[in-house]
């Protein structure tokens, strides 16, 4: 998920459903300041968790459909986002809370920001997961997806998206 992000170079990062803290572990290793991570989950015992797990970085418990407000309150700028990496699942999230990550998505990302996220191989084909791909391929480049990830079960490819 974080190949080839440099997040060492001082840029922000953006964690949206952080979970358990499986990715964040690995974020938190590449950061050269710890200010410069906001991760943002809706299950308030994860945040507990993670904040327990973390206490050195940021994290916001709400949606992630408000992600610019959880940067704004951070103190962290949309200008020096470098990364966006994700757990939720897109190929789940009803169309209108689809609509409204794309939308603050489409908000967040500037010409530098990397947005990443997985889809399990078994969702590829679901009508909400071809959806969510069509519509990031319309707003940003065309997805570029790694080969497929068996170590992770159920295998899983990833997805990258820049403007």
């Amino acid at each position: 998920m974080l190949k080839n992000i440099h997040l060492a170079n001082n840029g922000h990062v953006l964690e949206l459903g952080p979970g358990t803290g499986a990715f964040t572990k690995c974020i938190a290793g590449h950061l050269t300041d710890h200010k410069n991570y906001l991760g943002i989950e809706l299950d308030k015992q994860f945040v507990q968790t993670l904040q327990l797990q973390f206490p050195q970085l940021n994290f916001a418990h709400g949606s992630a459909e408000y992600a610019d407000r959880y940067m704004g309150q951070a103190g962290m700028s949309t200008q020096q986002l470098t990364a966006i990496v994700s757990g939720l699942p897109f190929a789940c999230l009803p169309h209108h809370v689809q609509d409204n990550m794309i939308d603050t998505l489409n908000r967040l990302m500037g010409s530098h920001t990397v947005f990443r996220t997985f889809q399990y191989l078994h969702c590829w084909p679901l009508p909400r997961a071809a959806r969510f791909r069509n519509r990031m391929n319309k707003l940003f480049q065309k997805c570029q997806v790694t080969d497929l990830v068996f170590r992770n079960m159920p295998p899983a490819l990833v997805l990258s998206w820049q403007r």
